[in-house]
């Protein structure tokens, strides 16, 4: 049996974070010394950091959070294609991308990738995203999950109906994932949050096998 592959990257304070967030904080509490058997560290971060998914709650009034994310949407077969050259994921991107059409759960590969933006400290804004009609594209085809290799599926400059059009349909948004060490192609997926109530995003740890 294949070996699982790790697409969660570290959280750590020198990690990129989205434009104005706040890095993250990871700190102890109590040390082991003369008062303390154990060590208790506190943990301080904006949700949608590192690799992490969005519940539709992020862009919707009335969505769902993560604590009602479906587990038959996070775990399963997915399908990881290559996107190429492109600088935007628009509908003929993903056309010519060798998706199957029984695919539900899809992770792509983007410049972002090979550009190795999720291990540089600052934010870019020119990173590799889906337009409105890459977005539509996926919906047509009735994804269940579609994962990214930087911190949004949406560009920097794209319309928030990219977002709200995904969520508005149930799916599930996974953004800032590593996608440099694992081929395309069939995989199974684990993509496991934490069960946060109320919470509209939640980092989240994600493994793959190929098939």
């Amino acid at each position: 049996m294949s070996d699982w592959i790790d697409l969660t990257h570290p959280v750590h304070p020198a990690m990129p974070v989205w434009e104005g967030a706040p890095a993250p904080i990871i700190e102890p509490v109590v040390e082991i010394g003369p008062d303390s058997s154990c060590r208790v560290s506190r943990v301080v971060l904006d949700v949608h950091l590192g690799t992490h998914l969005d519940a539709p709650g992020h862009f919707l009034p009335d969505g769902k959070m993560v604590e009602s994310l479906s587990l038959e949407d996070l775990v399963g077969p997915c399908w990881i294609a290559d996107t190429g050259p492109a600088s935007v994921v628009t509908a003929s991107v993903l056309e010519h991308a060798g998706i199957p059409l029984d695919c539900r759960r899809l992770l792509l590969r983007t410049e972002n990738t090979r550009r190795d933006l999720m291990r540089q400290r600052e934010f870019v804004r020119d990173f590799v995203a889906l337009d409105l009609s890459g977005a539509r594209w996926l919906l047509s085809r009735g994804l269940r999950l579609v994962g990214f290799d930087y911190l949004s599926v949406q560009g920097f400059h794209e319309s928030d109906d990219v977002h709200r059009e995904l969520l508005g349909a149930g799916m599930v948004l996974v953004e800032g994932l590593d996608l440099s060490s694992v081929d395309c192609g069939l995989h199974d997926l684990v993509c496991l949050p934490p069960k946060w109530v109320g919470s509209d995003g939640a980092p989240a740890r994600v493994i793959v096998r190929p098939i």
